[in-house]
């Protein structure tokens, strides 16, 4: 057919930063007409929107060619940019980085806009989490099982502990893993986090690393040089690489990828699960700025004394390895390292130049040496 006709409908919800109640009565329907101005000059209708001190719903009747998560970034951006602008809110506002978005048929509407239209009175007898959590059961379909969640919580966040002390044991010199090691051993944080078994699995790991610290055994011999990793590992060729540093005396004593599932355990109370999933989410590693992607990475250079960093510039994920050249400039102005770019693909092997890799590390290696 010549023309293009879509029913898109979304429902979606973002929070205030922190869940702070900034959002005053007496500004509140200016930033709502604002708002309102935003979505329609973007080619999208704006059906409902109303919301809370600390929270804002819409319902949107969405442009064919609008991606949600672009509109809701245009939405935050701009608002809080006015909202600060008009000195409406003493100190900075900004919104969470998050957002719920849902969609809904046309028959649906009608009790989509009653339920954003009366916000307040929902509020009377309901927080922003009972509420929130009662919407995601009559979307799922199911009922949230609390007393689940906090076991599930509490053994993840206990995993994660034990997961950031086993990594941190390559804080010592020498290193009594990898990054290559630590790139196995993170399955179970990935596919088993909140059980009982990765307790048992990283406490076990954990204290196998600390009689490795204690009798001196290095997971590289003869360690002279200690270098960092960035992005996804090159899965196919973990043992060629590993192997190929270790020719070097290198080790790779951490990496960006496996320390990401706990860079944020600061935030993490297993008493507060539900919240404090919602803010570390939203903070890890990929979600933030390249600024704070490599404040990450200056941190991460100092904590274990490293000597270099390799980035791996993964066409399989643009996400992670976006910005990587600005970060090398910040790294090598701020640290004054040296730093590697290996271009590749975490799975595709067709992308993996094997004697142009060793070419390269083997040029670097001899740029660490002299530095």
């Amino acid at each position: 057919m010549p023309d293009t006709y879509t029913q898109i409908y979304i429902h979606s919800v973002f929070a205030v930063r922190n869940r702070d109640f900034a959002i005053s009565k007496k500004w509140n329907n200016e930033l709502y007409k604002y708002i309102t101005g935003i979505v329609q000059n973007l080619g999208n209708k704006m059906l409902a929107i109303n919301g809370m001190p600390d929270h804002v719903h819409m319902l949107i009747g969405l442009n064919s060619q609008q991606a949600v998560s672009k509109l809701l970034q245009e939405v935050k951006a701009n608002s809080s940019k006015w909202i600060n602008e008009s000195s409406f809110f003493k100190g900075r506002f900004s919104w969470q980085e998050g957002f719920g978005a849902f969609s809904y048929s046309h028959s649906q509407l009608d009790t989509v806009i009653k339920y954003i239209q009366k916000q307040q009175e929902h509020h009377k007898k309901k927080t922003f989490r009972e509420e929130y959590l009662e919407f995601l059961e009559t979307v799922c379909g199911k009922p949230f099982d609390y007393d689940r969640m906090d076991e599930v919580g509490r053994l993840s966040v206990q995993a994660q502990r034990l997961w950031r002390a086993v990594l941190d044991t390559a804080m010592n010199k020498p290193s009594p893993m990898s990054a290559f090691d630590a790139f196995f051993h993170l399955a179970l944080i990935v596919t088993l986090r909140g059980t009982p078994v990765v307790l048992e699995y990283y406490e076990t790991l954990l204290e196998e690393m600390k009689e490795r610290v204690a009798s001196g055994i290095s997971a590289v011999p003869n360690e002279k040089y200690r270098l960092l990793w960035d992005n996804i590992p090159v899965w196919y060729r973990l043992r060629w690489l590993s192997d190929k540093f270790a020719d070097h005396d290198a080790c790779l004593v951490a990496d960006t990828y496996t320390s990401a599932w706990v860079s944020q355990m600061d935030m993490f109370d297993e008493n507060n699960f539900i919240e404090n999933m919602a803010e570390g989410y939203t903070a890890i590693y990929l979600n933030i700025s390249i600024d704070d992607m490599a404040k990450m990475i200056l941190d991460m250079v100092d904590k274990y004394d490293v000597d270099g960093m390799v980035m791996h510039s993964n066409r399989s994920c643009k996400p992670y390895s976006l910005g990587q050249y600005d970060i090398q400039r910040i790294i090598q102005r701020e640290r004054g390292i040296p730093t590697l770019i290996l271009e590749a693909d975490m799975v595709d092997e067709r992308n993996f130049s094997e004697s142009q890799i060793e070419t390269r590390i083997d040029a670097y290696m001899e740029t660490i040496r002299k530095s």
